[in-house]
Parts: structure tokens; sequence; C-alpha cells
């Protein structure tokens, strides 16, 4: 398997020698494997019917997926450089999976996305109030929640 960020597109191949692309429409997860970390892909309509997003936390409460876009980065000159860079975006599907929002990792709008459990929230907040607020903390978060 070979799974192309820029365009959403998954190739796969049984001889290395033909390579097939994957219809997006008929595939709903894939996991790919780097050593020993594996990436777990779900097609999710409600967000966006036309792409593929990480699972972070999948539960009967809230689930958490990150949406992966890459671009090429642009050398001094304006030519393309050949370095890629990723930014992510994160998104919540709440009970049900009929709602979702987009969340930032910034405290504020962390408070104001999850405002139906806020006690549960507070209490995260202060326990981790040193610590960095990226992916990981948000994924600690949900899991928070969920319990």
């Amino acid at each position: 398997f070979s799974y192309d960020k820029i365009s959403q597109s998954l190739f796969l191949t049984a001889d290395f020698i033909e390579v097939i692309e994957v219809d997006k429409r008929e595939l709903k997860s894939f996991i790919l494997v780097d050593g020993p970390n594996k990436y777990f892909f779900e097609h999710q309509p409600i967000i966006n019917n036309h792409r593929f997003f990480q699972k972070l936390v999948k539960s009967n409460g809230s689930s958490l997926y990150k949406s992966i876009d890459t671009k090429s980065r642009r050398g001094d000159n304006g030519m393309p450089s050949g370095e890629f860079v990723d930014s992510y975006q994160y998104y919540i599907v709440f009970p049900g999976g009929k709602k979702y929002r987009k969340v930032r990792l910034k405290k504020r709008a962390l408070i104001k996305s999850f405002f139906t459990e806020p006690e549960k929230v507070d209490e995260y907040f202060f326990l981790h109030e040193n610590d960095l607020v990226d992916g990981t903390f948000l994924i600690g978060l949900v899991n928070c929640l969920n319990k």
C-alpha cells in the first residue's frame, strides 16, 4: 500500500510492477503500518465525503479525527523546494455520528467545543495545566470525556 497525502489517493500492488489506485468511494477504512506504528484512516462523509481522516479516538461517545493537508514548500526563489509541509485539522464527531465540530488547539476554543461537560473539561485542564495543547493533549481530553 502507498498513500498519497496530497491527492488523498491509496495505491496498492501485489507484484511491485502493476499499481492500482483504489476507488475512494469503495473504501471505508484502511490501516498503514510504519514499523511499530499503526495509522488508522476512515472515510467520514459527515465531515467531508471526498477525504480520509486519521482516526485518533473512536468510541460510542465522542470520536476524534485528524485531517492531514500536505503542500509543497516553495524555496526563496519561489520555485518548489522539494520539501513538503503538513498541516492538521482536528474534528470531533459527537455521539450518534450525526454532528461534528472542527476544533482548534487553543484552550479557549476547546472549552467552547466541549461546553456540554464543563466540569470534566475544567478538571482535565487543571490536571494538565503545564502540558502543550497539541494532538496528544486533545486525544487525552476526548478519552477523559468518554469515561
